[in-house]
């Protein structure tokens, strides 16, 4: 509309691209998994603590203050409602915790933000990975998208499924189109640890699709029937199985998914190889590796990420875990974040699941939590 009547107004690509990358990170910040569970978790040891499970005893001990809020009468107004934020006593409580918090989150993040400077080279102009997850922004703020007729088309019959599937949910009487799903399952064994299989048609997975390259989209319904085969094997054998994600049985799913990632980052890291090693040669001088650029010299960006490793460091040992429970675990997060974020460069999956199958899980998996130890568990 701007461009139309206002075109001195109107913002350009560039800017409209800043702007879908900025709530991306504000997205994926502010969502599941961050701050979805980590603000309701500062109070939850003290405020669902009862003489039932001894909480006091148990967890008050490992849980610094300056991480935490555990004045149940500041903690009232949260979990019960009917009061504001902006009072003297709730700032008070809750700014300590929340700076700390922030704190940590920007040193993590801008780790995250310094591996993508020394990788970005090799992989956007080496390896030309064509970033499938951006093509449709990319497309949406391009001249003449909203004037493609057969665009038009195609939202329209997309727009129409969901009115008519919003109107059954108003009116049952009006009949859904492509919602049902069909749920089979085995009653006999072996065939019935394989657990339940779904099939249903959906509209938007298909066009989901259109954007995904054909690797990734075989590797959906391979590794799908890959896994279902391996616990068909296991009843077979007559293995204890667990079809779910969160099992510690036979298949293991969420470790043959960890060791995924692992393997991505590993491939990632052999390819880059070379770049890695020139970059590591500018910070000594050595070479003449470009980064004219970047947004941030390659020596600056190890500098910075060095710092923000030792703030990551020292935060997490007052905090009171044990330095080598601290570097395996960093170790291991910025892997499967690296692994991620070649993942997505590459080939633009619409998610990532990762349940049961973070550090922490592995680390009591694989060390015990005994050697883990109390503090390191807390």
């Amino acid at each position: 509309m701007l461009k139309q009547f206002l075109p001195e107004l109107a913002l350009r690509q560039d800017e409209l691209l800043v702007i879908y990358v900025m709530l991306s990170v504000v997205s994926a910040t502010a969502g599941c998994s961050l701050m979805e569970i980590l603000i309701p978790i500062l109070g939850h040891a003290f405020w669902f603590a009862t003489p039932e499970n001894d909480w006091s005893n148990l967890l008050w001990k490992y849980i610094k203050k300056w991480l935490s809020v555990d004045d149940k009468s500041i903690l009232s107004g949260y979990y019960h409602g009917d009061s504001s934020l902006y009072i003297v006593q709730h700032i008070k409580s809750w700014l300590i915790p929340i700076t700390s918090w922030f704190a940590f989150l920007f040193a993590l993040v801008f780790v995250m933000v310094c591996i993508n400077i020394i990788i970005r080279k090799p992989w956007t102009e080496k390896e030309k990975l064509a970033y499938p997850i951006i093509q449709l922004p990319y497309g949406m703020t391009s001249e003449g998208f909203f004037r493609n007729k057969i665009m038009w088309i195609a939202f329209g019959i997309a727009a129409c499924l969901d009115v008519i599937n919003g109107l059954n949910f108003l009116f049952p009487i009006i009949p859904r189109v492509f919602s049902k799903s069909y749920y089979f399952g085995f009653a006999d064994e072996p065939w019935r640890t394989m657990g339940g299989i779904t099939l249903g048609i959906y509209p938007f997975v298909l066009g989901i699709g259109f954007l995904i390259p054909l690797g990734l989209l075989f590797s959906f319904w391979f590794f799908f029937w890959a896994w279902k085969g391996q616990l068909l094997l296991g009843g077979a054998l007559g293995w204890q199985t667990s079809s779910g994600l969160g099992g510690k049985s036979y298949p293991y799913v969420n470790y043959q998914g960890f060791g995924g990632y692992i393997g991505i980052f590993l491939i990632a890291l052999w390819i880059s190889r070379k770049h890695i090693a020139d970059v590591c040669g500018k910070i000594f001088g050595r070479g003449n590796l470009d980064d004219s650029d970047e947004p941030m010299s390659y020596r600056g960006a190890i500098l910075a990420m060095v710092l923000a490793l030792i703030f990551l460091t020292f935060f997490c040992y007052k905090a009171g875990m044990s330095l080598w429970v601290i570097f395996i675990f960093f170790g291991l997060y910025f892997a499967i974040s690296t692994a991620i974020t070649r993942m997505r460069a590459e080939l633009g999956s619409p998610m990532h699941d990762l349940h049961y199958t973070g550090p922490e899980e592995i680390m009591v998996a694989a060390a015990g939590t005994r050697k883990l130890g109390q503090n390191g568990q807390a």
